[in-house]
């Protein structure tokens, strides 16, 4: 059974770690976040699903939404490359479902200017928050979930089949049920 007192106490002490890590995003450069952004794909595929899903949350949201992309790309149920999950979609009666809505919609990245960059101060977080997740800086706060969904908009059915596991600002997390199959 899953004790919610548990999973709060837990939350409150990965919130604390990720708030300590978050004093120490200011030593990062952010130039050589941009420059590694540029270089690399799979980061950057991680930071615009972090600025997409996660923008105006508190860090520990962002690195959240981040965790389950990378986690998905553990699980050979979803593709090996985070530009892959990012990007999966399927067609279902002629419409195209993405596991991502913002994919679907068509958002376009904001600019990898260092100038841009400063002045939104939403896109600087997702990178750097991005950057430190992908790099396994961040403490681990969802437990290996693969799922989440806002729970402010949207009742998704599949939850059903799955565990939760905690709530993190906008979004609740979810983890495989290992055992809905048999």
């Amino acid at each position: 059974m899953f004790d919610s007192s548990l999973a709060a106490a837990l939350t409150a002490k990965k919130y604390d770690q990720v708030l300590k890590v978050a004093e120490t995003l200011n030593q990062i450069e952010l130039t050589q976040v941009i420059r590694v952004a540029k270089k690399d794909k799979e980061f950057l595929c991680l930071a615009q699903n972090a600025y997409f899903e996660a923008r105006g949350e508190p860090n520990i949201g962002i690195a959240a939404v981040s965790e389950v992309v990378i986690e998905r790309t553990k699980n050979p149920a979803y593709p090996s490359s985070i530009c892959q999950v990012v990007k999966q979609s399927k067609v279902v009666r002629g419409r195209k479902i993405c596991q991502f809505s913002w994919y679907c919609e068509g958002k376009k990245m904001p600019s990898l200017s260092q100038k841009e960059v400063q002045k939104n101060k939403e896109w600087q977080r997702s990178l750097l928050i991005s950057y430190m997740t992908y790099k396994d800086k961040m403490p681990n706060v969802t437990n290996g979930a693969t799922h989440y969904f806002a729970h402010k908009k949207v009742n998704p059915k599949w939850k059903l089949s799955m565990v939760m596991d905690r709530k993190i600002s906008n979004h609740t997390f979810f983890i495989q049920n290992r055992y809905a199959s048999q």
